[in-house]
This record gives C-alpha cells, structure tokens and sequence, in this order.
C-alpha cells in the first residue's frame, strides 16, 4: 500500500490463493531459454485447465493465454496479452500494432528478461462435480 511498485507473480498466486481460494502451479525458470522445456507443461495446462498463466518476466509482465508448437521444428510460440492494456478499442488492427496481443517466440523473452529469472503462475481452477468454480 502507498507503493508504485508491481506485485509479482508468485505475489499474484498468493492474492488468487488467499481472496479466490484458486491455487496456482508454480514455475520457476532461472533464464528465458527454459521456456520450452516447459512447452508440454503449458499446453497441459491449456488444455486441461484453460486458465491465462501470470508471467514475470525480468522487471515485466505478460499473460500467457494459449501455446502452438511447431509440429516439423518443435519450437514454440506463446499467445501473449499485455496485462497493461486498459483500453475500449473495439479495432483488433490498432490492437495488435501496439503489440496489446501477439505470439511471441523464445528470443522476445530472453530480450525482455535479460539475465533476469521468470516465474510463471498456472492458475488451477477446480471442477466440483464437472462445474468450473472459483
């Protein structure tokens, strides 16, 4: 409170955890270049939870809200929505220039990380009886 400062992902569990009573699986990568060695985790998790998967990257953050793996080459692309975007742009064109929702490849995060570590938070919304509830 009174901070400028971002919550970070593992922070932004914790809030789901505490207010939602919405677990998160948590990932920690020490370097962007792990990113694919967690493809098979995060397209699991896409298909069988569906949640957006909360990224700190370095000193940002994204929502990761879908995988696609290259069937030929194995690489990975990741759906990324810019959780900053506060906007009623109705125009997807002006959307997707300013960057707000794309796929991003491995080399956008190890620019955007640096050095930098990054953890990702797979929220884990629970089914009572094939209901989705949080």
């Amino acid at each position: 409170i009174g901070s400028k400062a971002w919550i970070g992902t593992v922070e932004g569990s914790y809030v789901l955890n505490w207010y939602l009573h919405v677990p998160s699986k948590l990932l920690h990568l020490t370097s962007a270049s792990d990113l694919p060695s967690h493809a098979a985790t995060l397209k699991e998790h896409f298909d069988s939870v569906g949640s957006p998967v909360m990224m700190g990257v370095g000193d940002y953050a994204y929502t990761m809200v879908g995988i696609s793996v290259d069937s030929e080459t194995g690489e990975a692309a990741f759906l990324i929505v810019d959780p900053h975007y506060a906007g009623d742009d109705g125009d997807i064109d002006k959307i997707l220039d300013k960057n707000w929702i794309g796929w991003k490849k491995t080399n956008f995060f190890e620019k955007t990380a640096g050095t930098k570590f990054i953890n990702l938070a797979l929220p884990q919304i629970c089914t009572e009886g094939g209901d989705l509830f949080v």
